[in-house]
């Protein structure tokens, strides 16, 4: 690849560490660089497209450690060089060229995924209720596809779901997504190479919002998002009971503490 060349890094030069979260967009991760190294991220965004493979994901879910005296081409070309290392040994090692639409496929699903969960374990069975969906016919259904672009912070609704006619949008369309949503880890690239071996078709968040639960079965897979939102509601009334109280100054129950700061949110479940 013909990119800048990058900063070379001088004996015992100081560095900051940068880090690309799993399911963070371009645009997010280059507006921080830029916020904290001092550069402009227009500049930043503008070559990474000159030169980056696909809108998103080309830059990989890792810490990056980037020169206290660097500019914006430097900067973009170490991350591109460094993340093209990982996705060739992967190009290579499942003879899926780099530049083929099957390997595109792989970091669109992987991304869906990251997108989905943060928890490396679930990731390959997240993998194989995608396929098992593809194979079926079936539509994905997955709020992931809908936080793309400038709606990847977005909270999925009824009405965005309603509302959003683009191909992104899992729950009107088939297939895939035309593009990757985010930046990719490798365990998440890994689980879209290896999906787990499964029935399965549909999941939902666990009562405690830790982990998924799996079903092969439309009808028990209702039962699991019952459970959820019995005990999602009680959460939720009980967030609520204890601000109420911290607002009116009256010393809550250690029962209703500690209680989530972050917002909690109903997924749309995936249906027949």
């Amino acid at each position: 690849y013909k990119l800048y060349q990058a900063i070379l890094f001088k004996p015992r030069e100081k560095t900051r560490t940068m880090i690309m979260y799993g399911g963070a967009t371009i645009k997010d991760f280059l507006d921080k660089i830029a916020k904290q190294a001092h550069l402009d991220s227009q500049i930043m965004l503008s070559i990474y497209h000159k030169y980056a493979l696909f809108h998103e994901a080309s830059i990989l879910s890792k810490h990056y450690k980037i020169p206290y005296n660097t500019n914006e081409p430097s900067t973009i070309a170490y991350m591109l060089n460094d993340s093209y290392k990982h996705l060739d040994s992967f190009a290579k090692k499942y003879a899926t060229p780099l530049k083929s639409k099957a390997f595109k496929k792989k970091l669109i699903i992987a991304s869906i995924i990251e997108k989905e969960t943060q928890n490396y374990k679930e990731m390959p069975l997240i993998a194989s209720v995608i396929y098992n969906r593809l194979k079926k016919n079936m539509r994905l259904q997955m709020d992931a596809t809908l936080n793309y672009k400038a709606k990847s912070h977005k909270i999925v609704t009824p009405e965005m779901i309603k509302n959003d006619h683009s191909a992104y949008n899992s729950y009107k369309h088939k297939g895939l997504p035309p593009q990757p949503l985010a930046s990719v880890s490798i365990a998440s690239l890994n689980a879209a190479f290896n999906p787990a071996k499964s029935n399965y078709l549909y999941f939902v968040k666990s009562k405690d919002g830790k982990r998924h639960l799996f079903s092969a079965v439309y009808k028990k897979h209702l039962k699991k998002v019952k459970k959820y939102k019995v005990a999602l509601r009680k959460k939720l009334s009980i967030k609520r009971r204890a601000k109420s109280l911290i607002l009116a100054n009256i010393p809550p129950s250690p029962k209703l503490l500690p209680f989530s700061a972050e917002p909690i949110t109903v997924r749309a479940t995936l249906k027949q």
